[in-house]
């Protein structure tokens, strides 16, 4: 999160492939990054979030557009869903929650190292009413997103990362048509 773009959608190869790459250099420049420092943004006026990226979309977007927001929704504050609101009141909207199974339930019973590059930790998860408070606050994190995303009548696809995409897409399709 210390840096974004944006750019038009267009329907081309070129566009495609320019976008493919733009993932890619964010991608290697996240790899490259070793220290908590390297983290700060590099542009001031850059404010990280879901808001700020819903903001700029806001200005380009044409009204009857389709957005796809695919996101963790960490970030999801008050001004994001006010910028939510007002896209989905012209557009149709459709968010994407990605998420990972260990944020969903915690491996197996066990005693696990951690590490977030710089400081290292142990993650013990043998304690089954951990794993069983670890689960609910999951749940309760989505069902909180679901309740401000009907709120706003915006639908909502749930995306496990170890799952196929496409997958789950057909799933989410033949259960909302």
């Amino acid at each position: 999160d210390v840096a974004s773009s944006l750019g038009r959608p267009k329907r081309s190869r070129r566009s495609a492939l320019h976008l493919l790459n733009q993932v890619f250099q964010y991608n290697q420049h996240l790899q490259e990054m070793k220290t908590p420092e390297a983290l700060i943004p590099e542009d001031p006026s850059f404010k990280p979030g879901l808001a700020h990226a819903l903001g700029q979309i806001k200005r380009i977007t044409k009204p009857g557009s389709t957005l796809y927001v695919i996101s963790d929704f960490l970030t999801l504050d008050e001004k994001a869903l006010q910028y939510l609101n007002q896209l989905s009141r012209h557009n149709n909207v459709v968010c994407c929650f990605v998420y990972d199974a260990l944020e969903e339930t915690l491996p197996v019973p066990g005693i696990y190292s951690i590490t977030d590059g710089g400081m290292k930790g142990a993650l013990n998860t043998h304690s089954s009413k951990a794993r069983a408070n670890y689960r609910d606050q999951f749940k309760q994190r989505v069902a909180a997103l679901e309740t401000q995303l009907d709120k706003l009548q915006i639908r909502l696809i749930k995306m496990r990362t170890n799952q196929l995409v496409l997958e789950q897409v057909r799933q989410w399709i033949a259960k909302n048509s």
